[in-house]
Order: C-alpha cells, then structure tokens, then sequence
C-alpha cells in the first residue's frame, strides 16, 4: 500500500488513557463532584483507551480493496471531477453584418484534437451602430444604438492615435476598455460585458484626449470584429432515459456519461408515464423526509442516480426513507454536465478550432482564448480520499480550527493552489493563492496571484454555514513583498548561462506557489534571508564563489525599491514575490 496511514499521529494507548482521564474530571467538575475517578472507573478508561488503540492500530492496516467500503459506511465518497473555465474569443472574417447566434453548447478545441470545450449560454455577434458623437475639451463621446458588452469593437475615423484611454459606461460608472491597436485611422478595443445604456438612450464610450496632439480625434463608424464567451471543458447532455421503476427501495441506475461535474446547476430527474412528468428534486443524502418525500441523490464520481432506501429497523418494521417509482414508471435526467478534469487547463491561446459551424455566418470564424483555462481536476482517487479521510471525520464539516478552514476551503474551489487560516483579533482571515496562469518557467505576477471574484465568493459561500457561531470571516488573497536579490558570483563557465541559472533559481525559491525549500511554495511569514540565499546560489551548476549577496525590499505595485539588507521580515499573512534581480558575473579562468 502506497498510502499513509489513517491516523497520521502517533497517539496510542497512553495518550488515549490520558485523555480520557482528563474528560472524565472535565465531566466530574462539571457536575460539582471535585474528586479522582474509582478504580472501577479507571478499568473502564483503560478498557475504552485499550480498545481505540486496537482500532487505531487495525484502520491503519486495512488492506486496500476494504478501504473504499469502510469510508463510503463513514459518508465519505471520492469528491466529483471539476471542469476547467476560461472565455473564448471569436473572430469574424469579414464583421457581420446581421445578427450572428451562438449556440449554447457550441463546441472549441485545440489545434492538435485535445480538450473539448461548449460555450456555457448562447450568446450573439451583433452589428455595432454609431447613433452619437461628442467632442469636448479633454474627451471623445461615442454612442452606440445598443451595448457592445464583452465583444471587441473596431472603431474607424481620423487621428484616433490621438486618443488616450478608452472607457465605457456601465451603469453608474465607467469601466476601463483595454486598447488592442491604436492607428490613426482606427482603433481596436476590448469592451467589458457590462457595457450599458446611458443618457439619451445611448451605450456611451469615452475616450481621453492625448494633450500633446493639437488634432481633434474624429469617429465615422464603429463594426464589431469579435465576440467573447464563457467556456467550459465539458459537454451538457439533455436528455437521458435511465430504465423502469419496479417499485424495489434502493434503486439506482448508471449514467451513460460520467463522470457528472459538480460545479454547474443541478441536473433535472423526472419520473412519469412518458408524456406527464414529475421532477424529483436532487439532495446531497437522503437523511430527514418522510416516507412520502421525493428525492434522489447525483452520485457525482460514480455517475449513478440512486433513490431512496428502506431500512430493517430493530424491531422488524422497515422504515422508508423516501418514495420510488412505482412498477412500470419511466425515468430520465435532463441537463447535467459531464468532462471535465485536469487536462482541461490549456494554456492561453491553445483553443483555436472552432467544430461547431455558424450556419448563419458564411465567413470565417477565428477563436483563441486570450485567458489560460483554469478549475479543472480529476476524480478524487482512493488514496487521496484515504489521506482526506481522517480531517474530514475530525472536522465533521465544521470549521473550528485553522486546519478545518483549509481542508474546508480547498473544497469549494479547484483553482486554488494554498489556503492559509489566520486568526486575528478582528476576524478569521482565510488566504487564498490562486494556480498560477503562466507556464513552469514563468516568473510570478502580481495579477496572476490574485484570486478571481467567484474563487473569493465560492470559498465564503462554502465557509459560511460551516463556521462557529460568532466567527467572523474574511477571505482575501494575502499580502504580497516584492524581493529583489543583488548578488555577485564568480564562474569558470559561460556568464549568460550563469546568470540565466541563477535568476531562475532565485525565481523558483521565492515563488508564492512553487518556491520554498520543498517545492510547495514559500512558508507564510517566514523571513526572507541573504544567507538562505547564498546557500542556494552555492548548489548552481557554474557557480565557483558567491562575493555578495543583498536583499532590497520592493512595492509589487510601484516598483519601488527600498534600501538592501540582509533580512527582509514578512508578516503572518505575506508571502514573497520575486522581483527584478541584479545579478553580476564575473569570471575566473
């Protein structure tokens, strides 16, 4: 057996014996009665101990085919795959000029055949209509006939280089536009999806006058040359016939797809004669209800629905814990989502095959995703859900300790790489570092590490009704340090490859997500130092000497650098980002 024990301590019998000893007077104070237990009390202790460290001791050595029904009698089952997310952007060659649809479930893929991505709802390439223009002192006004939100506009004219930023209008307040191409004849911009009608009926844009340029920026047109949409790594299945009731507790009843994903609405079960139909609402387990209740549960690892069971009671009597479809009764499930999986986190600009054709557009449809896709996992396997097994049970699904927010939160979300719980005097501050959008060698940015909305959302949604009573909850990324290392090194060996290695390494140590001296990201809060440094520069291939070596705090946001030193402190809830080093090589024949 690969895996760890299920007990990962060392607790046997004595730590057993003593703790029990200590509730027991917990229990006995309590009650008012300030005395030492009996000795017939003491032999049911020690019997009690005796017998958690026989099962201590037989858990941790139960062969591995009996592992799985052991966890499943606990309420454990493997947590479900997650599909990766990212937008995908279209590409018209030439623009449209009519309405252009996208299907919901729309297919894009990679060049090479790999992942299959469906857009998430439909969606439309619309034809942009210029309705107004303004031209005041410092800005240029555009209004359109209807929002151009999350599509890429080209807007013609002249000396549009003569613009600055580009904004739109969102309701109650600008949002920034990003700028792809700026030529004096046109310019191309990125319009955010919640672009918005404004005063006088129009979806305003803005743009900033460049105050160096005396010419005035003029508008003749605006055309939409793309469309973005939301994607995700796997296919929705309407309509699936699942077989005929009998009437039996118990039933279940495989999927043809599996496995189901989690992280989207919940399928539709019906039952009926084939032409009336009932839905039977989807539940995490079938405890609560009555006999009459109707509910199934989505086992979402496995791909098998399941109705409710009877159990044999002690006297005899079933007891039902839900109704079944009657004898002859047809069932079905509708709508739920099946793919997803680790290998759907494509990298950016991989998913350029459109395989669903636009029968309405006759030209040419380009895509790329301008975002890596992220979120995707693969079904828990058995060993992993062995190693979660015991925090879980300890936990009971509540979040009481710092570990129980971290086990708790890495549950919510699949894109999240670490979870550190703080606990402050004004709340229980849960940090969360997103998986890196780069590729393995890239350096860390600040806009990469910087948790999504909906990661930050599902993690609090997730937390909130798990936490203790009077707890309040903060979940944020943590903050960051930039470090910039200045070091000195003498080689015997080619200088650039030298230094390419060392600025590498000193990357790699520092990263939020991979750094550290395991490889599993840097500790929070722990110090930064020169002497860490060096000691690493020493085990580069190339390297004869190291003749310094400094530390210079620097602002990830600014750039700005502070005087060097030779121990950069962090706070609990920091981490270090690597910033631009100055690396000198001198060399030594």
């Amino acid at each position: 057996m690969t895996e760890g024990p299920f007990f990962p301590d060392d607790r046997r019998f004595p730590e057993a014996l003593d703790r029990a000893r200590a509730a027991l007077s917990a229990r006995l104070r309590e009650a008012g009665d300030d005395r030492e237990p009996t000795p017939a009390e003491e032999a049911v202790l020690a019997a009690a101990a005796l017998l958690a460290d026989d099962v201590h001791a037989r858990v941790n050595q139960l062969e591995e085919r009996l592992r799985a029904p052991l966890l499943a009698l606990l309420g454990l089952r493997p947590a479900a795959a997650r599909a990766a997310r990212t937008h995908v952007r279209l590409w018209f060659e030439p623009p449209p000029r009519s309405p252009v649809d996208i299907p919901a479930g729309t297919l894009i893929t990679t060049a090479g055949g790999g992942p299959v991505f469906s857009t998430v709802a439909p969606a439309a390439a619309s034809p942009a209509t210029l309705r107004d223009t303004r031209l005041a002192e410092d800005v240029l006004l555009i209004g359109l006939g209807e929002p151009a939100g999350a599509t890429v506009l080209r807007l013609d004219g002249d000396h549009l280089d003569a613009t600055g930023e580009w904004d739109c209008w969102a309701g109650t307040r600008w949002l920034a536009c990003r700028v792809r191409d700026r030529q004096p004849g046109a310019v191309l911009i990125e319009v955010p999806p919640r672009h918005a009608t404004g005063e006088a009926g129009a979806a305003w844009l803005r743009a900033r006058r460049d105050r160096n340029r005396p010419v005035a920026p003029r508008v003749s047109a605006a055309v939409t040359v793309a469309v973005t949409v939301p994607v995700v790594n796997a296919r929705r299945i309407e309509d699936e016939p699942l077989g005929v009731g009998d009437g039996t507790p118990g039933l279940s009843f495989p999927l043809r797809e599996r496995p189901v994903l989690v992280d989207g609405a919940a399928p539709v079960v019906e039952v009926g004669d084939g032409s009336v139909w009932t839905s039977w609402p989807v539940v995490p387990d079938f405890s609560g209800g009555t006999a009459q209740s109707r509910r199934v549960v989505v086992d979402h690892a496995a791909g098998q629905v399941r109705f409710p069971p009877a159990i044999r009671r002690p006297d005899g009597s079933i007891e039902a814990h839900g109704a079944v479809p009657g004898a002859g009764q047809v069932i079905r499930i509708r709508g739920y989502w099946t793919g997803g999986g680790s290998g759907g986190n494509v990298a950016q600009g991989e998913l350029t095959v459109l395989r669903t054709p636009l029968p309405e557009y006759p030209g040419r449809v380009r895509a790329e995703n301008p975002y890596p896709a992220q979120g995707g996992c693969d079904t828990e396997t058995a060993g992993q859900l062995w190693a979660r097994a015991p925090f879980a049970l300890r936990a009971g699904d509540r979040a009481v300790t710092a570990a129980d927010h971290e086990v708790l939160a890495r549950q919510a979300h699949a894109g999240i790489a670490r979870v550190r719980c703080v606990d402050t005097a004004e709340a229980v501050r849960v940090l969360i570092v997103p998986r890196s959008s780069g590729g393995p060698d890239a350096r860390p940015q600040l806009d990469d590490l910087r948790p999504p909305a909906a990661m930050l959302a599902a993690v609090r949604d997730h937390l909130e009704p798990r936490r203790l009573l009077g707890v309040r909850l903060s979940v944020e990324p943590p903050s960051y340090q930039g470090i910039s290392v200045t070091a000195q090194i003498v080689t015997d060996g080619d200088e650039e490859r030298v230094r390419a290695a060392v600025t590498a390494a000193v990357d790699r140590l520092l990263d939020p997500v991979s750094g550290g001296a395991d490889g599993q990201g840097w500790e929070f809060g722990r110090p930064v130092t020169a002497s860490g440094v060096r000691k690493l520069l020493f085990g580069i291939d190339g390297v004869l000497d190291v003749e310094h070596v400094a530390l210079s705090p620097v602002d990830p946001v600014t750039g700005a650098r502070s005087p060097a030193q030779q121990t950069i402190a962090l706070i609990p809830a920091a981490l270090p980002l690597p910033g631009g080093h100055d690396i000198e090589v001198l060399r030594r024949d």
